[in-house]
């Protein structure tokens, strides 16, 4: 599993099956601590594989009904394998945790109640499926040459039958806002042909 890959807030969220709130709300606690953010007035966190499982991990915790206030810190500074094979065991009674190989789960007590076990096999698919999407799936911004612009914009001053500038609008996939912008660059003589 590739350990530079990192996944923005949001998508370790919809990755650890956790709201974004959730994770919001324990990064501020500091239980899950963004492996980089960037400054300025977009601030982005991103987090890292190790973060995501954590993040799993607490909402796991959360959903076996234990007190994630109780155990927050110590999982978020857990050191976890970025690989399947191994679960992370919260026991109840004592308020320890630990990381083991997933073979070794039938060494624990039996006693009803008394261990939380977090297999992060579901987190770690989830991530695989992200990792090997194509990344030319995603949508990408749309890139105009100056010559583009200018054609379009005398192809639209042309248009004088009722709809045809609407019509040219849909099949070029454009906006008005679009020709407003390129109209002002043309007369500021900014728009040249290429």
């Amino acid at each position: 599993m590739p350990a530079t890959d990192e996944f923005s807030a949001p998508e370790a969220a919809a990755l650890a099956g956790v709201t974004y709130r959730q994770l919001d709300y324990w990064a501020r606690r500091g239980w899950i601590v963004p492996s980089h953010v960037t400054e300025g007035p977009d601030r982005r966190r991103t987090y890292a594989l190790s973060e995501v499982i954590r993040l799993g991990a607490l909402g796991h915790l959360g959903r076996s009904g234990l007190d994630v206030a109780g155990y927050g810190t110590a999982t978020g500074r857990l050191d976890v394998p970025e690989r399947a094979g191994f679960v992370i065991v919260w026991e109840t009674t004592s308020k320890s945790m630990s990381v083991s190989r997933a073979k070794d789960l039938c060494r624990l007590g039996r006693t009803p109640g008394q261990y939380v076990v977090f297999d992060p096999t579901t987190v770690l698919v989830n991530v695989l499926r992200q990792l090997s999407k194509d990344r030319s799936e995603r949508p990408r911004r749309r890139r105009f040459t100056s010559a583009y612009k200018l054609a379009v914009l005398n192809e639209y001053e042309r248009a004088t039958d009722p709809g045809a500038k609407s019509e040219l609008l849909r099949r070029e996939g454009l906006h008005t806002s679009h020709l407003v912008l390129w109209r002002r660059a043309s007369e500021a003589g900014k728009l040249l042909a290429d």
